[in-house]
């Protein structure tokens, strides 16, 4: 009887084993859920003459964040309870990586394209204001908790904020914005879109800024509290953020 019991134990202890085994293998796709939002002000400072006395017009200023996913390899145990997940997207390893990316380098592509999209930034917001060779613009880039050029918009609104004394892009709320910019301040295609916005509304958004490319991703999503804009460029962005009744002199024929 001793015997017996001991084996069935012995049987319990290699079957549970296994099953724990099989729960934390890998299943070849990628979870996407909700990241954090970030200050764009705590990530960019300007230097210029007059920064000083911009800084202080905007004290008090509502905040332009900037909205991220999280991704982690999906292993067999996220998959029971996958459904209480906030807004969880399944991506195929070879989807996300691509056909010939470990995740290093995909982890290192992605560190490219941040530093491109800051950029980017830079250059369309001098050609948007006409500040080209002035040689006056000189930005520095505080280190984020997020990769990719899907930050490059809210970077791009954040230094043309800084740059427009009076003017509070905000309204005085909290602005999320997703979507990478080119230097000629066209707005383009991100992904993530559905976790961005979840996660823009749990860190109390007002408005929320996504490329006229995604607007077929929003789906449901264009119901609710938070007002949803979508736009193709940073002139549009400035445009529906400051309203028509600002003079603002780089809006007039703008791309």
């Amino acid at each position: 009887m001793g015997s017996r019991l001991l084996r069935f134990t012995a049987a319990s202890l290699i079957l549970g084993g296994a099953v724990l085994v099989a729960a934390l293998f890998s299943t070849g796709f990628y979870l996407v859920l909700p990241g954090q939002v970030f200050d764009a002000g705590r990530l960019v400072s300007l230097s210029k003459k007059d920064s000083a006395a911009m800084q202080q017009s905007q004290e008090g200023a509502g905040q332009i964040l900037v909205a991220t996913v999280a991704t982690g390899r999906l292993r067999a145990i996220h998959l029971a309870f996958a459904h209480l997940l906030p807004d969880p997207d399944i991506i195929r390893e070879e989807g996300l990586l691509g056909p010939s990316l470990s995740f290093d380098l995909f982890l290192q592509a992605a560190h490219s394209a941040l530093m491109e999209s800051r950029s980017l930034a830079e250059q369309a917001v001098e050609g948007f204001l006409g500040l080209e060779g002035d040689g006056e613009l000189i930005l520095r880039f505080q280190s984020t908790g997020f990769l990719g050029s899907s930050g490059g918009l809210a970077l791009a609104l954040e230094i043309t904020n800084s740059l427009m004394p009076g003017l509070d892009l905000t309204g005085g709320q909290p602005v999320a914005v997703t979507g990478s910019v080119s230097a000629q301040g066209t707005v383009g295609w991100v992904g993530g879109v559905p976790q961005k916005l979840n996660a823009a509304r749990r860190a109390g958004a007002k408005v929320f800024i996504l490329p006229l490319a995604n607007l077929p991703d929003v789906g449901e999503y264009s119901e609710g509290p938070m007002r949803l804009i979508a736009v193709s460029s940073l002139a549009e962005a400035v445009r529906a953020l400051a309203g028509e009744g600002w003079p603002i002199p780089a809006l007039e024929g703008t791309r």
